[in-house]
C-alpha cells in the first residue's frame, strides 16, 4: 500500500527532526508534482467538450472610439450568456464582453474599443477564445467529428497573424492556437477559422493531479 501524505513528510523529519513540518510537506508536493508532469502518464488522461454556440448578429452596435460601453440597437438584444463571449466589428480585434446591462442593452468590454465610432456599425459575437477543464495541464488533441479531421494543435498567435491579421477567415476551425491564461491560470486557445454555428470539439488532455494536502492523501 502506497505511503500516506503524512507518512511521507514524517520521513523527512525522521532523518532531520529540525526541519518545520510545513516545509517538509512543501518539499513533498513540490517533488510530487515534479515527479507526475516530467512524465505525461496515460492515467492522467481526461476528456472535455469545446463547446462553440452560435454566433449573434441581430440589429446594430453603437460602438464609440476609446470607451468600453457597446449599445445594441435595430432589435438587438443583450443576453448573459454573452458575456466571455468576443464582441467585433467587421474584423479583429476582437473584444471580450465582461458584462450587460439590460435595462440599457449594453455590453461592457474588457478594453477599450479601438476603431472608429460608429452608430450603427454591423458587429459579430461569438466565442473565439475557448476554456479547457480547471485540472488542465496539456492538450493531446481536438476532433472535429462533423469533418472528420483533428485539428493543428501547438499553434502560436504569431503564425496566426501571419496567415490571417484580420481574423476574417471564418466557417470551420483547423487550427486550435495557443493564446493566453485566463484569469484563473488555465490556458487558452483560439479557433480559427472563426465558427459562426454552434458547435462541439472534442479534445483529450493531461489533466493536473490533484495536490497532496490533507494527511490521508496518497499519491496516485
Amino acid at each position: 500500500m502506497a505511503d500516506t501524505f503524512s507518512e511521507l513528510w514524517r520521513e523527512i523529519r525522521l532523518y532531520c527532526p529540525f526541519v518545520p513540518i510545513p516545509l517538509a510537506q512543501h518539499w513533498i508536493r513540490d517533488r510530487y508534482r515534479r515527479i507526475l508532469e516530467r512524465t505525461l502518464w496515460g492515467a492522467a488522461v481526461s476528456e472535455g467538450q469545446f463547446l462553440v454556440p452560435a454566433a449573434y448578429e441581430t440589429g446594430t452596435a453603437s460602438v464609440t472610439n476609446n470607451s468600453t460601453t457597446v449599445t445594441l440597437g435595430g432589435g438587438g438584444l443583450v443576453d448573459a450568456t454573452h458575456v466571455g463571449r468576443q464582441f467585433f466589428v467587421s474584423t479583429a480585434p476582437f473584444y471580450t464582453i465582461t458584462a450587460i446591462d439590460a435595462g440599457l442593452n449594453t455590453y461592457t468590454l474588457d478594453v477599450a474599443y479601438g476603431g472608429t465610432t460608429n452608430g450603427t456599425a454591423s458587429y459579430t459575437v461569438a466565442l473565439v477564445y475557448v476554456t479547457p477543464a480547471s485540472d488542465f495541464l496539456s492538450l493531446i488533441s481536438v476532433r472535429d467529428t462533423v469533418n472528420n479531421w483533428r485539428l493543428h494543435i501547438r499553434v502560436s498567435q504569431d503564425q496566426l497573424d501571419r496567415w490571417d491579421t484580420q481574423r476574417t477567415s471564418s466557417g470551420g476551425p483547423w487550427v486550435c492556437a495557443d493564446y493566453r491564461y485566463s484569469s484563473a491560470g488555465i490556458p487558452r486557445f483560439e479557433l480559427w477559422p472563426r465558427l459562426e454555428t454552434a458547435r462541439a470539439f472534442p479534445y483529450l488532455y493531461y489533466r493536473r493531479a490533484a495536490d497532496l494536502s490533507a494527511d490521508g492523501d496518497t499519491p496516485v
